[in-house]
């Protein structure tokens, strides 16, 4: 799991993250909270 952390931290470093025009993610209940359809995010350089 501290691994994903990592790679999250360099990718928050090197990119501004937006959604997308996409739908607007949706809620469901597991034991945790996902998204139904996923989350669409957009990458864009600093």
């Amino acid at each position: 799991m501290i691994e994903v952390v990592l790679i999250l931290s360099m990718i928050l470093q090197k990119y501004r993250v937006s959604l997308t025009n996409r739908n607007a993610p949706e809620p469901v209940a597991h034991l945790t909270v996902r998204s139904k359809n996923g989350v669409f995010l957009r990458l864009d350089s600093l």
